[in-house]
């Protein structure tokens, strides 16, 4: 079996679905799922050109990808399949209700900065210039490479007022991520995400970073563009997590995930899935196409930096 088949499988054999939710939860996540829809209303062109232009962008970036990461999926094997086994271990009904609580509740109160995200990234899809600075960022990162002049289009797009917008709602979320997510992120390999990550407001520190699950939107052989905030530092994504996707559909195509860490040992384990300890979020992501219905589910995904 190939390292690409191998990494599909395992994804998808974590990915579970939920609909158990408390209206109390429902409210919240529809509150955060109107402030995205409301965003999406006020340009259909940009997001309909937007689409367009990142599809385009993902077929390209994604044949440079199916190459460049080969290697370093392989080497990164037994990490995923670390994570894999703790996943299959702990993550039960139980836990999955937990965590999307958490997730829905972070997104019913997130709904401003939401709404500066999928209108920051329709609006840098649907400019020629800022798309063209977002196409060099992502085909670099497919490339695995920290290119100068990918650096400089990672800058120029952090500092637009776009982008400013999304820093000045941002809170604890100081890091902003820009990257292609899906099942053909690799090529033909394996479902996942690759992209740069700068610390906002003005990008003075730069990473790279490509990861494996956790995709959002899966949709046959398509890449989506995608948008993310987190607390840790570009240096600092790597690791697992557990990605929870909620209700909140992106009109146009997409959806809302909000992003937490692995417990380290088992006694975080313990006190996660007790509720001794609440889950605490440390991204998250906005997914500007690919279609499809969203389900409220939970999964896992490793990410590596470069």
């Amino acid at each position: 079996m190939g390292i690409g088949k191998s990494f599909k499988k395992a994804t998808k054999s974590i990915k579970k679905s939920t609909k158990k939710v408390t209206k109390g939860v429902s409210d919240a996540a529809k509150k955060g799922a109107d402030a995205v829809s409301d965003a999406a209303e006020k340009g259909v062109d940009a997001v309909e050109k937007g689409a367009r232009e990142a599809e385009r962008i993902g077929t390209r970036a994604a044949a440079i990808a199916d190459s460049a990461y080969d290697d370093a999926l392989r080497l990164g094997e037994a990490a995923w399949n670390e994570t894999i086994a703790a996943l299959d271990r702990w993550l039960t009904d139980g836990l999955m209700e937990i965590l999307l609580a958490a997730a829905e509740a972070v997104v019913g109160r997130s709904g401003a900065l939401i709404d500066a995200m999928v209108a920051g990234g329709r609006a840098l899809l649907a400019d020629p210039k800022a798309a063209a600075e977002f196409e060099r960022v992502v085909v670099a990162a497919a490339g695995k490479q920290m290119e100068a002049g990918a650096q400089e289009a990672m800058r120029s797009l952090v500092r637009r007022p776009e982008l400013r917008a999304v820093a000045d709602r941002a809170g604890q979320f100081a890091t902003l991520s820009l990257g292609l997510a899906g099942s053909a992120a690799y090529g033909a390999g394996a479902e996942g995400c690759f992209g740069y990550a700068a610390r906002m407001p003005d990008a003075t520190v730069i990473g790279g970073f490509y990861g494996v699950g956790g995709v959002a939107i899966s949709v046959g052989a398509s890449t989506t563009a995608q948008l993310g905030v987190w607390s840790p530092r570009p240096a600092d994504l790597k690791g697992p997590y557990f990605a929870v996707t909620v209700e909140a559909e992106v009109q146009g195509g997409g959806g809302v995930q909000v992003i937490f860490a692995l417990p380290t040992d088992e006694a975080g384990w313990l006190a996660l899935v007790s509720g001794k300890t609440e889950p605490s979020p440390v991204g998250l992501v906005v997914f500007l196409g690919g279609g499809g219905e969203l389900s409220a589910s939970v999964s896992g995904g490793y990410t590596w930096v470069f």
